[in-house]
């Protein structure tokens, strides 16, 4: 009836109002202008922000939960939230900001993970099944190391290699990078058959990078760079390597906040960037959903979990690095640390995203 009211109006100006209400109602149909629920956005240059509340999300649960979390971890550096494609929350602490350039430890191991994704796409690492023998022969000759020859691809990337590694000791030795950490690390006995027993180990990660470069014949980093870096806009980045050359397959990965927000995105929206698929969709399902046949937790060099039913990814470094991802809610959250005495745990960057985050989508904070 209002409508009929207004139509009546014989007024140019507001026939114009008109037409241009129109117009914007059908560009935003046709998606030509972003809203906070498009998520078909990359940030190709930068990321476009909105405040929390633009999402739909209750700004003061979340301020709530990040205040407590921050007194009680003033190691904290950065704390990011990408909804729906929007950088909504963008804190820095300790004189840091998006571009600090820091270790992300064991993130490493997922990064890793994917670039061998990429190698197999590429045809460049024949499969998941390979053993260490044919892909690492020059470690196997004259007999040397026959109870490792037979394991897998597969069982390295699920940390199931069988090969012996106690991480909070060996791990620290290992990143030195004073010798050939492949022969050290096949250096060590056997405490399990290969794919029976599931054993975190910096050490078995190194391997997928010693894997790659012998098939490649070029560091692991070389190819990260044109293949995957270079496609995300990822720069300010460095990647130490042992004496051979070989990049740290597990660790010692160095780049910025901003930066492992890309990277998460990316996996976020199943290995597509900006209209091109880098690394197959099914790859990115596999590696992130497929747990290792004895822990609950763990797939290929990724860490999962759910909340109320509800899938989360995490790629987790030391002293309480990690990317956490949600799909179906859209979201990303990324949390970097100096990893001192009382910087957070996994379980403490999960209690946060638990109770503060995920509850504050859609305003529901309680």
């Amino acid at each position: 009836m209002s409508f009929l009211i207004l139509y009546n109006y014989d007024d140019a100006m507001y026939r114009i109002k008109i037409r241009t209400i129109i117009t914007v109602l059908l560009l935003f149909s046709l998606g030509l202008i972003a809203t906070a629920q498009d998520t078909t956005y990359f940030p190709t240059d930068s990321w476009r922000t909105a405040s929390l509340s633009d999402v739909d999300m209750d700004e003061s649960h979340i301020q709530t939960g990040i205040d407590a979390y921050i007194t009680r971890f003033p190691h904290v550096n950065s704390l990011l939230i990408i909804k729906d494609g929007y950088l909504v929350l963008e804190n820095y602490y300790n004189d840091t900001n998006g571009n600090t350039v820091n270790n992300v430890y064991s993130i490493t191991k997922s990064v890793t993970s994917t670039l061998i994704g990429m190698a197999i796409e590429d045809g460049i690492i024949p499969n998941l099944d390979i053993t260490l023998s044919e892909a690492l022969p020059q470690y196997f000759a004259d007999t040397q190391f026959p109870d490792k020859a037979n394991i897998t691809l597969r069982d390295i990337l699920m940390m199931r290699s069988g090969i012996g590694w106690i991480e909070i000791f060996q791990a620290i030795e290992h990143i030195k990078g004073e010798k050939d950490e492949t022969l050290a690390m096949l250096e060590n006995p056997m405490i399990a058959r290969a794919g029976a027993y599931w054993n975190y180990s910096t050490g078995a990660s190194h391997l997928l990078s010693a894997i790659f470069q012998s098939y490649a014949g070029i560091p692991l980093e070389d190819y990260a760079q044109k293949r995957l870096f270079e496609p995300l806009g990822i720069t300010d980045w460095y990647w130490r390597e042992d004496t051979q050359g070989t990049n740290f397959g597990g660790s010692e990965f160095y780049t910025t906040p901003l930066n492992l927000s890309r990277f998460g995105y990316w996996v976020l929206h199943g290995g597509k960037w900006d209209g091109e698929q880098l690394v197959s969709s099914d790859w990115i399902a596999l590696t992130t959903t497929s747990r290792a046949d004895n822990t609950d937790d763990y797939a290929y060099h990724w860490w999962i979990y759910n909340h109320e039913g509800v899938a989360i990814f995490t790629a987790q470094g030391f002293g309480g690095q990690i990317i956490m991802g949600m799909p179906d809610y859209d979201l990303l959250v990324i949390i970097t640390t100096n990893p001192d005495f009382g910087a957070p745990n996994r379980d403490d960057n999960l209690d946060l995203l638990h109770t503060y985050i995920v509850p504050a989508i859609n305003g529901t904070g309680r």
